[in-house]
Parts: structure tokens; C-alpha cells; sequence
């Protein structure tokens, strides 16, 4: 997002005769206020860079969901549960390919619907400027404070709209996320609640296991229905400068340019949530000024001429929050993430421990071996763990501004040309490493300087692991008197984040990996066993926390013990280089217009005021911060930490604006015709005052 800040067609236009005055002394000022307003256009390009190719277009009767990535109307995003399953297009298919999957958002498995999202970007502006030049102790030498008191209000236009299919309304079946069945009415029931940080309502179930299982809400990402709005200072700039040529006809200069942090940092809270200013940095940089009378009258009452400034400018590292995906995988951060510990170590809420799993690739569970870990009672959203605290600066900013002025008795009128562009965000971290094991393999994971990985290491350290749509329960099957009691639960290791290549990155946004339709809490199929978990191996108990000898007892896929269940061997646990480290980069074309108008109030000062407006075009690259484009050698297992793509993404815009001003000289002339607050030739009309 472009600071305000960031804006020196704001101080070139109606700057023309007031500022960078020729031989003046001792001394002048210039005071100008502006009222101004900035408002977003092509909602599609930002929903685009918010959600890549998941945005789809509805149809007018709302009886299709239409692909459109990047493309127009697409305003759509499509939610389903597991009951569907069969992709649109199939024999008998009711799945939306690009539907989010319902079962991550706590929603019941017979959900579906579709939210609409129209976002925009509208700010009040107040830029004010002083500006004194100083030929008494430099000649050319001159001080600008500047600063702009912003209100912005970011509008995602958020509504849901729930598809009525003639569904069986249910909940999910025991071993899914709980012990026991949840039924329809104790989940949410609305996207809305969950996108606005609501859980489940766990306190009524019967099952006092099940009554401990956390479901964290979505702390970061949220999207909210209403208008969320901020005021502030955005960034509270000096530039210390010298016309270093300066003649009557031209002028090049230099200046130095810092910023201090008056702007509040970014909040990770909402996806869309409102920045002002360079997001709380400070800021050092310099540049340009020049110009050139092209063409004037003989009395110089009239002129064309050429302006131009540019500044590069250096973000200063600061400590800033970020939310990520996971690579390969766009808008991970909005699914589903398991908690685990060590096998045979889970607090069991009735007393004791869980008891140990194995697995084997054969049904005798005494050839089982133990998977290290099993589920730890704990769900949360991904974004809950891939937003993360560092240092950031950034590449250089450049912001470029030229335009042509024709001024004429007090009137005056620009056209002109606004280039701006950050080249990306930098990241700074002390080099970390951290060591996993899975029961068979240890992996060591290294953090390189650029990067988030300290916090990245805290997040992960308690073995998360995707979801997906495995059952996190098994029950124990057929018992002799000193194994647990048959249908006892069982916590297990099923995990669903294995990234084997580009066709197979374990469980996405849309779908989990068994795509099992959950017709019913009470009914399991022999399909329903964790058949697609990570190196999935049948499941048994190996020992029980209340006895010395192995047990060697089956795990079953639900109480009625219909068939054994699998898990994951190994597992596949979450790190932190599978955290899609991308970062933008931003460049608009900002084309601008301004009518000036300039009276003498006086000998000494003059007021002047204009209208202006803008348009400004963001250049966006064909891809999305959120599209997991990576190359395949940074997937998880490369120990080598690197910053993924930098996105290209770019607010485009219009604007329009009201600003005046006052200019006080320091001196008192003996002319008239000297105080033409126009850019002229004024060692001409000097000496046509003296011949008077």
C-alpha cells in the first residue's frame, strides 16, 4: 500500500512561483494546506491479490459458480462441506472445484453457500506543508516540514448468501475431531462467525474428553461486514535542501529527505485492515529537484515550463507482524492445523494418559512400530501460526514526479506524470535452527539472516500438523480383560501435509486428502479408514498407560468397531520452511492535472489556490501474494530458508483535491511587477524598473 507520504505530486503542483524563488532575501515562506480525497477502483485486481484464482463468478440466477481468475465479476468465493465431493463437471458432480472446504471453518459437513466481497480502499486527506527558503544564510537553501492527517476507511462489503439443498442437516461422526459425535447444532453456523473469530460450542457435550478439545478461533485474517476505519498522522517528513543552479530560467537542487514514525504499525488482526503511512518506520533518504523555462512572453507575464522531482527513500528496519500461506498452497492460512505430542504422553481429561499407538502395514499390531507422536486435544487455524514478528524494512522507494506548467497573469495550470515504486520488503532475523523427530527421522531446519524464522521456530516447536479431513480418532477394538475397554478413544497421528510434488501437496484449502461424504454422525464405511493420511499405516495400541506389558490391540474406525483405522507413519509435521515467505513489491503510473490560481494580497505575501485530480493505474503481476508459487527445491526438506516470490501488487486509484496556500517574502520591492508570484525571468523586470 502506497503512504501517503510517498506523494511529491502533492508538493509540485500550485508550487510553481512560490517555491525555489530566485533571488530573493533574506528570507521567504510558504504555507499550504490541501483537502483532498483518494477512493479505489477495480475491485476484482484486489480481490485478486487477496485471494488469487479461489474468486469465482456467479452466475445471475446463482445456479452456477463460474472460474474467473483475475477476471471480471469475480466476486465470489464458494463454500462447501464434505458432503460434496464429486467436482462439478463429473458424472453426478456437486463440488465446485475452486470451493473452500466447510469442515475447516467449523461449519457442518452439509454447508453451502458462497460469501461476496466487493472491497474498497477511501481516505480523507489533510496534507500540510511549511515551507521557508533561507538565501540569507545559502542562496537556493531551503526547509520542508510536511505531513498529512489521514482518515481512511476500508470497506470489505461482505455478505453470505446459504444455499438451500435439501440436505439432511448433521454434524460430524465420533473419531472426526472429537470422541464423539458433534451434532449440526453445537457447530457454527455461518461463515460470517467463523471469518469473525467464533468457535464451537463444545461446553454442552456430554463427553467430558470432547468438552476439553481447544478449537481456536481465527485470531488473524479476519474479515469483517462492517466498514473498519482509522485516523491518523501519517508520517511526519523533513527535506533539507539547496538550489545549487539556480538561475532565472532553470534550477537544479538537491535535498536530504528523513521521515519519523507518526503512523501506526500494521495490524494482522483483519486481511483488510486499514494502513496509514509507511506502517510506523523511519525513513531516510534524498533527491532531485530541476527546472526549465521553455518558452516565455517578452514581458514574462507568461511561460511554459518543465518541472521535476525525485526521491529515493530507505525503509528503516522496524519490528512489524506478518500472516503467510504455506507453499503450494493459496489461502492455506484459513485451514486447519492439529496440535501433537509424544506418543503416549497426551493428558487424558478422564484421568491419566492416552495410550500409545503403533503402526504397521500389516493388521498384527505386535509387528507396530510407535509414530512418536499422536494428537494433542488441539485445533487451530493456520494463520494462528504462520503470522509472525520480525524486523522488516525495505527496498528502495522511488517516487518521480514531472509535469509541464503554463502560467499566465495569476493563472496557473499543470500536467503532469507520477512514478512510484517499492522494490519489496527485506527481512531481518538472527540465524536459528531447530530439531524435529517424527519417531524414525530427524530433521534440522537452519534459519538464514533475511528471515521471520525465530518466531516462525516458537510457533511451530509444538508439532502442528495439517488436518485435513482425516479422523484424529481411533477406538479400541476387541478387548481381553487387561487391554482398554472396547470403543475406548484413542487419540492418533494421522496428518495430512506431506508435499511430495506439484500434483501431490497433501490437503489444500478445498479439499483434504480421503474426500469421505459424511452422510451421517453414526455411519462408517469401510472407504472411511484414513485411507489417504500421510504414509498411512494401520493403526493398534502398543501400550496402555495402566499396564506394563504391550497390548496389541486393533484401532478401529469408529465405536461400532466397523474396521481397523490408519495413521500416519511418519508423520508429517509443520516447519517452518514450509511458510510461504512472500513478499510484495508495488509500482502505479499516476497521471495528474491542476488549475492554480495566484493573487498579491500585499507587498509582502500573496494567496494562492487550486483543484486537481488523479488517476493512478497499480501494476499488478499475474499472480497473487496468496498463490503458493514456489520452486519445488524450497519445499519442506530443504534446510536452506529463502524469501519466496515478490508479488507485484499495486492499489490503483483516483483522487481529487482542493489546495491553497500563503506565501510571505522576505523583502521589500520597488516593483510591483517583481511580486508576480510566476516563474519568470525576474533579473528582466528589475531592470526594467530601474529605467521607470
Amino acid at each position: 500500500m502506497r503512504s501517503v507520504g510517498w506523494n511529491r505530486m502533492r508538493l509540485l503542483v500550485g508550487s510553481v512561483g512560490h517555491e525555489h524563488q530566485y533571488d530573493v532575501t533574506p528570507s521567504y515562506v510558504v504555507l499550504n494546506g490541501t483537502l483532498a480525497y483518494n477512493s479505489s477502483y477495480k475491485t476484482e485486481q484486489i480481490l485478486y491479490n487477496l485471494f488469487g484464482c479461489d474468486m469465482v463468478h456467479i452466475t445471475p440466477d446463482g445456479s452456477n459458480f463460474l472460474q474467473a481468475c483475475n477476471g471480471e465479476h469475480a466476486h465470489n468465493i464458494v463454500i462447501q462441506g464434505s458432503d460434496y465431493q464429486e467436482v462439478w463437471g463429473t458424472c453426478g458432480g456437486d463440488r465446485n472445484a475452486n470451493a473452500w472446504l466447510a469442515d475447516y471453518f467449523y461449519l457442518p459437513p452439509s454447508y453451502q453457500g458462497y460469501v461476496t466481497l466487493e472491497p474498497q480502499v477511501a481516505s480523507w486527506l489533510m496534507p500540510l506543508e511549511f515551507y521557508i527558503g533561507i538565501d540569507s544564510l545559502y542562496p537556493g537553501l531551503y526547509l520542508r516540514v510536511y505531513g498529512t492527517l489521514t482518515h481512511t476507511s476500508w470497506r470489505a462489503n461482505f455478505s453470505e448468501k446459504l444455499i438451500d439443498t435439501n440436505q439432511t442437516a448433521h454434524g460430524y461422526p465420533a473419531g472426526y475431531f472429537s470422541t464423539a459425535a458433534i451434532p449440526d447444532s453445537n457447530l457454527l453456523q455461518t461463515f460470517e462467525s467463523y471469518i469473525g473469530g467464533s468457535i464451537p460450542n463444545t461446553c454442552q457435550l456430554s463427553n467430558a474428553i470432547d468438552k476439553e478439545i481447544i478449537f481456536q478461533p481465527l485470531n488473524y485474517s479476519r474479515i469483517s461486514r462492517s466498514t473498519r476505519g482509522k485516523t491518523a498522522f501519517a508520517d511526519l517528513a523533513i527535506d533539507l535542501g539547496a538550489d545549487i543552479v539556480q538561475e532565472s530560467m532553470h534550477y537544479l537542487g538537491i535535498y536530504l529527505r528523513g521521515v519519523a514514525p507518526t503512523s501506526p504499525k500494521r495490524d494482522p488482526s483483519y486481511l483488510f485492515e486499514p494502513t496509514i503511512g509507511n506502517g510506523g518506520h523511519w525513513e531516510a533518504g534524498g533527491g532531485i529537484v530541476l527546472s526549465r523555462i521553455l518558452w516565455q512572453t517578452e514581458n514574462g507575464e507568461s511561460h511554459l515550463g518543465f518541472y521535476l522531482d525525485g526521491m529515493v527513500s530507505y525503509i528503516l528496519p522496524s519490528r512489524q507482524q506478518r500472516t503467510f500461506d504455506l507453499k503450494l498452497r493459496p489461502n492455506s492460512a484459513y485451514t486447519l492445523a492439529a496440535r501433537f505430542e509424544s506418543n503416549g504422553q497426551v493428558a487424558n481429561p478422564e484421568g491419566g494418559t492416552f495410550p500409545a499407538i503403533g503402526a504397521s502395514t500389516s493388521a498384527d499390531p505386535d509387528n507396530a512400530s510407535s509414530p512418536g507422536h499422536q494428537f494433542a486435544l488441539e485445533y487451530a487455524p493456520v494463520a494462528n501460526l504462520t503470522t509472525i514478528r520480525a524486523n522488516v524494512n525495505s527496498d528502495p522507494v522511488v517516487d518521480l514526479a514531472a509535469m509541464l506548467n503554463l502560467s499566465s497573469y495569476g493563472w496557473s495550470f499543470d500536467l503532469g506524470y507520477n512514478f512510484w515504486a517499492r522494490f519489496g520488503e527485506a527481512m531481518i532475523n538472527p540465524t536459528l535452527s531447530t530439531t524435529t523427530t517424527d519417531g524414525t527421522t530427524s530433521t534440522t531446519s537452519s534459519a538464514s539472516n533475511d528471515l521471520y524464522n525465530a518466531q516462525a521456530l516458537t510457533n511451530l516447536s509444538q508439532q502442528w500438523t495439517l488436518k485435513g479431513d482425516a479422523r484424529m480418532f481411533g477406538f479400541a477394538g476387541p478387548a481381553t480383560p487387561e487391554q482398554p475397554t472396547e470403543g475406548t478413544p484413542v487419540p492418533l497421528s494421522a496428518t495430512q501435509g506431506l508435499v511430495q510434488d506439484y500434483d501431490n501437496i497433501g490437503s489444500t484449502i478445498q479439499n483434504g486428502l480421503n474426500k469421505i461424504v459424511l452422510k451421517s454422525t453414526t455411519v462408517c464405511g469401510e472407504t472411511d479408514i484414513n485411507d489417504k493420511v500421510d504414509n498411512a499405516n494401520l493403526a493398534s495400541i502398543v501400550s496402555n498407560p495402566s499396564e506394563t506389558q504391550p497390548v496389541g490391540q486393533l484401532l478401529m474406525n469408529c465405536p461400532a468397531l466397523n474396521y481397523q483405522i490408519k495413521t500416519s507413519f511418519p508423520m508429517r509435521q509443520l516447519l517452518p520452511d514450509d511458510i510461504d515467505f512472500v513478499t510484495t513489491r508495488s509500482m502505479s503510473h499516476r497521471f495528474f492535472a491542476h488549475i492554480h490560481h495566484t493573487r498579491d494580497k500585499g507587498d509582502n505575501f500573496t494567496v494562492h489556490g487550486g483543484i486537481g485530480g488523479f488517476v493512478e493505474l497499480g501494476m499488478n503481476d499475474n499472480a497473487s501474494p496468496r498463490s503458493g508459487l514456489v520452486e519445488m527445491n524450497d519445499l519442506a526438506g530443504n534446510t536452506t530458508f529463502g524469501i519466496g516470490e515478490k508479488i507485484r501488487v499495486a492499489l490503483t486509484q483516483w483522487g481529487v483535491w482542493f489546495k491553497c496556500g500563503i506565501t510571505f517574502n522576505g523583502f521589500e520591492p520597488t516593483n510591483k511587477e517583481i511580486l508576480t508570484p510566476n516563474r519568470k525571468n525576474v533579473s528582466e523586470a528589475l531592470k526594467r524598473a530601474q529605467l521607470m
